[in-house]
């Protein structure tokens, strides 16, 4: 734990007094495992401490487990999450699973989308002429009460301030008002759905600042300029795959703008996988 941990500068001793008591979760929760009736286990979360213990612990023999993301699982910690303790991973869609599969080739990954996306070949690429919209991470907005954001928001306001224009997506209308306080807003609308259904792709130019709503936009044909701190800069298969540099090689920007092509390492435009569906990926999603 210790070994594993102390790689992350953030990583205080309290952190690592924590996952060694997660250990001892896990210990309790693998005992469990081993005398129970139920031979498949869903998990929803790979980084937990207690997962590993706990899978490793019981005997595998019977017992199949499976790992369903809670979310897009990209970033630094990538480096030390050993998914091959799973039988099968949950893909949402092909960038993801490249990603899984590049951190570990021997995975086996069912991909539960198609992730198709919009041809962009025809899009208009006057960056320029098009409208902002700001996507906001619910940790960069705060989870408290209090109007607390994290600096790269902070940063990202004051750099959109100028735009009359400038389009919000939120998640609720509590990060609304928190915002509000500081930040003049005449459009917003809640999440990417309601906000895919008043703009199409290349009518717009997207900032992000999270990992899952930016594949969704990359998937959908959106113009995407990625944040320093978004988890797909930050995760070192990820970047390569989307031909991205390390954020340290950024210069003075902020945002890198992902650029859509027909030929390289991926062409998130022509995604056409099959969707794969058995009895047990319905279950799942039902």
């Amino acid at each position: 734990i210790y070994k594993n941990m102390k790689i992350f500068p953030e990583n205080r001793f309290i952190h690592i007094l924590a996952a060694a008591f997660q250990v001892a979760a896990g210990i309790n929760v693998g005992k469990l495992l081993s005398i129970s009736d139920a031979t498949q286990f869903f998990w929803c979360s790979d980084h937990c401490v207690i997962v590993r213990t706990a899978i490793l612990l019981q005997k595998r023999s019977r017992q199949s487990h499976f790992f369903v993301p809670h979310g897009p699982s990209f970033g630094t910690t990538s480096s030390v999450r050993d998914r091959s303790i799973f039988d099968f991973v949950y893909a949402e869609n092909e960038l993801q699973k490249k990603v899984f599969l590049a951190w570990n080739p021997k995975l086996k990954v069912i991909q539960l989308d198609q992730g198709k996306a919009r041809d962009n070949k025809k899009r208009n690429c006057d960056v320029a002429a098009k409208k902002k919209a700001l996507f906001l991470n619910q940790l960069d907005v705060g989870l408290n009460q209090k109007n607390e954001f994290s600096r790269e928001l902070q940063y990202t306001i004051e750099f959109l301030k100028d735009y009359k224009e400038l389009v919000v997506v939120l998640k609720n209308k509590t990060q609304l008002e928190k915002l509000r306080a500081v930040f003049r807003i005449k459009n917003y609308y809640f999440g990417f759905e309601s906000f895919k259904k008043h703009y199409s792709a290349g009518s717009i130019q997207c900032f992000v600042l999270s990992s899952g709503v930016s594949v969704d936009l990359m998937l959908g044909g959106y113009d995407v300029l990625i944040s320093k701190s978004n988890p797909l800069a930050e995760d070192e298969k990820a970047r390569k795959i989307l031909n991205l540099p390390e954020p340290g090689n950024w210069g003075t920007k902020n945002f890198l703008k992902y650029a859509h092509k027909s030929k390289g390492n991926l062409c998130i435009n022509i995604l056409e996988n099959k969707m794969i569906m058995d009895y047990l990926s319905w279950r799942i999603l039902a």
